[in-house]
């Protein structure tokens, strides 16, 4: 009886053991990145939106990589949840009755909460208001002889009649025809949303991505100032940031992710009468 009684508590300590180790592991913090307050997430509306009231949800999906230093915090892809936070109305322009749409503009004001990671984890966000900006363009300046032709252009131009939601698109398009209509948020409407709080995200377990090499010698960045080539005026000071960590042939990192570069506007032509195109030239002295 006693040695029966023996390996009872043995058993017992042991079983003990092992349930006091496993909630120790699972009481160890997860390792987190943590984004800080003031960096932008700039999302794409991945399908068009109407303007109903303020509430309504919106999902979009993140076009850049948010970097905490050197290391993705939040992936390209990532889900952006959130919602309109007001909707205010605007005086009809001129240039707007004269094409014969008689409906007020609608600024609409949208606040993010929240970011599902590629592997489905959820991280709530606070977002500062931001009102989104459609049509928008990557440019890159290249020398004459690798300018595209006509062909490309006209190639480029056709891309967006192959996105999907073809059928939504048109019929919003028919609908804006109309003399008064409902306002939209385009498919493709860019925002970019400042956190106002600092963020943590889960550290990813691979964290062995190759650094971004200057394969094509460019410095990728997105502008801060607007431009106009109509009202920007040469000599006008204008400011980008660098939104990728950017090494050289040697994998040496130059500019960190955040790096912000300042220039100037070197030519403005504003576009003239018959379709006459417009001219903006600006270069970066400064990072």
């Amino acid at each position: 009886m006693k040695s029966y009684i023996n390996s009872v508590v043995i058993s017992c300590s042991v079983l003990a053991a092992s349930v006091s180790l496993a909630t120790a592991l699972d009481a160890q913090p997860q390792s987190t990145i943590v984004v800080g307050a003031g960096n932008d997430l700039r999302c794409r509306l991945e399908k068009g939106l109407r303007l109903t009231k303020a509430g309504e949800p919106i999902t979009a999906k993140l076009v850049e990589p948010v970097y905490a230093g050197t290391t993705i915090a939040i992936p390209e892809g990532s889900t952006i949840k959130g919602h309109v936070s007001s909707i205010s109305s605007e005086p009809r322009r001129k240039g707007q009755i004269l094409r014969g749409d008689f409906t007020r503009p609608r600024t609409t004001h949208v606040t993010f909460d929240n970011v599902i990671l590629p592997d489905g984890t959820a991280v709530q966000i606070h977002t500062d208001s931001t009102i989104g900006v459609s049509d928008v363009k990557t440019a890159q300046y290249l020398p004459k002889s690798q300018r595209p032709g006509v062909r490309k252009k006209i190639k480029d131009a056709a891309k967006p009649l192959s996105e999907p939601n073809k059928l939504q698109r048109l019929s919003q398009a028919a609908v804006t025809s109309l003399p008064y209509h409902p306002e939209y948020l385009s498919q493709g409407t860019i925002f970019d949303a400042t956190l106002l709080d600092p963020v943590g995200t889960p550290s990813p377990v691979d964290q062995t991505e190759n650094p971004s090499l200057p394969a094509d010698n460019y410095l990728h960045v997105r502008l801060l100032t607007s431009l106009n080539s109509g009202m920007s005026a040469a000599g006008s000071a204008i400011e980008a940031v660098v939104p990728r960590p950017y090494y050289n042939q040697e994998h040496v990192l130059l500019y960190p992710a955040g790096t912000k570069v300042e220039g100037t506007v070197t030519r403005a032509v504003a576009a003239g009468w018959m379709k006459k195109n417009g001219e903006l030239l600006f270069s970066f002295h400064s990072a």
